[in-house]
């Protein structure tokens, strides 16, 4: 019975209770446990380590509120555990997810979740969120993030799946990365970003542009599909180096450049990697620049081209095993078509100019469909379905963001919240911007 805490309240508990509990550290492990479900235990004011750490298999906390705390929110390792229609309010750093593992031997999912989650600052507007996604085979789904002065979630490893999530609101004071950010792993194969929707990402003047979703320094392999894209800073999708991207059927409105491809590794890279390569006790083995060995150190020597990671990612194969110049350090691969845009800046720049013809003869790269507001259930109204779901994408513009379900009886008004933002940045472009901000919280809590 060692650390255990046991409290006996005065009287029955009930979803008004509240007991109070001096804690230094941290506040519920679950460690070695299976299925636990904790629901509606809501917890504020810890000032370390992290609230809820939830390990072990097939475990649940649910329907919780966690606020004003200086540790973290939760950390999710362990296979089958969830995190579900929580809210995580004023922390200085909110959710990791991990989970799963990858070696030269194994590809293994975590099967984590978090789900319905709203998460955001208000009285914490010195910091931004921050939302870590790692491992392999987590899924991050129907989540509603905003109110953050820089970039909101960052995503590691393979097989993530990060899907129906709303986004907005994100990076008003910081230059650079994007909304979400994955970057420098050209084995990162596998990750999906589906029917998530990014709006008012507001650049702010003077600082490095910035993107909705950012794959950077030479990030490979995702899958960006049927994503929703309004006033998103200067990009809606951004691939800095990297190979082997899927960018299908995404929705580029009123930005500054839907898809923008550039090279950021390219022949530099290709000769300190021959110098890698031909010196033992090289002093860059390791570090950032060894962007080959650091995947080998999870594949194995030319991993790729063994099982279980060439049965699972041939494409990756294929990139990997070109060691050529104008092989695995260009952006090569990438496969770009049946995107639509409208009344974007620069409609027609896709891949850079600087891309040497050679590796972008490796591509298929076509140009955004363009579209108007009248292709649109209600465009004022921000309701972005496609009337016409034959002729165009079928994307499930309604179900994005929170929902409704047993834990998560009510929502905040998707309309009153996004039209609100929409009049307050109202002829004010994306790119360049603004220094004008607005507190969001005020229009999404019920």
């Amino acid at each position: 019975l060692t650390n255990r805490l046991f409290l006996y309240p005065p009287e029955p508990l009930n979803s008004e209770t509240e007991i109070s509990v001096s804690v230094a550290d941290g506040f519920l492990v679950l460690d070695g446990a299976s299925h636990v479900h904790i629901v509606g235990l809501s917890v504020k004011n810890v000032g370390a380590g992290t609230v809820y750490e939830i390990g072990g298999n097939h475990n649940l906390v649910a329907g919780a509120t966690i606020r004003n705390c200086t540790a973290r929110g939760v950390n999710i390792t362990g296979q089958y555990n969830r995190l579900e229609a929580c809210d995580l309010i004023d922390l200085n750093s909110h959710i990791n997810l991990g989970g799963g593992r990858r070696s030269p031997t194994e590809i293994v999912a975590g099967h984590n979740l978090v789900q319905n989650c709203h998460i955001y600052q208000k009285k914490f507007k010195h910091e931004k969120v921050n939302i870590t996604m790692n491992g392999v085979g987590n899924i991050f789904r129907h989540n509603l993030i905003h109110n953050s002065i820089g970039q909101a979630m960052v995503v590691h490893g393979n097989d993530q799946l990060i899907e129906f999530n709303e986004l907005f609101n994100i990076g008003f004071e910081e230059g650079d990365g994007g909304a979400i950010y994955s970057g420098a792993d050209l084995g990162g194969f596998g990750n999906v970003y589906r029917y998530n929707f990014f709006h008012h990402l507001m650049h702010h003047p003077g600082k490095v542009e910035r993107s909705g979703l950012h794959l950077d320094d030479g990030q490979s392999g995702a899958s960006c599909i049927g994503n929703l894209f309004y006033k998103s800073a200067g990009k809606g999708i951004h691939s800095f180096g990297g190979a082997g991207h899927t960018i299908k059927e995404n929705v580029f409105l009123e930005g500054y450049r839907g898809i923008y491809i550039l090279r950021s590794l390219g022949m530099k890279m290709y000769h300190i990697e021959k110098e890698i390569r031909n010196t033992p006790d090289h002093h860059r083995i390791g570090t950032k620049e060894d962007y080959v060995g650091r995947v080998e150190k999870y594949t194995g020597l030319n991993g790729w081209a063994n099982s279980p990671w060439a049965d699972k990612y041939p494409l990756m194969n294929k990139i990997m095993s070109d060691t050529a110049v104008y092989g695995r350090l260009w952006p090569i691969h990438h496969h770009v078509e049946g995107n639509y845009s409208y009344g974007n800046t620069r409609e027609k720049d896709i891949a850079d100019y600087r891309i040497e013809p050679e590796a972008l003869a490796k591509c298929i790269i076509k140009r955004h469909t363009l579209v108007s507001p009248d292709d649109f259930v209600d465009y004022a109204n921000l309701n972005l379905q496609f009337r016409d779901t034959i002729s165009f994408a079928s994307i499930p513009f309604d179900k994005i963001g929170l929902i409704q379900d047993k834990f998560r009886k009510e929502t905040p008004d998707k309309t009153r919240y996004r039209r609100a933002m929409k009049d307050f940045f109202e002829g004010i472009g994306s790119m360049p911007g603004t220094r004008k901000t607005i507190d969001s919280s005020m229009f999404v809590e019920n």
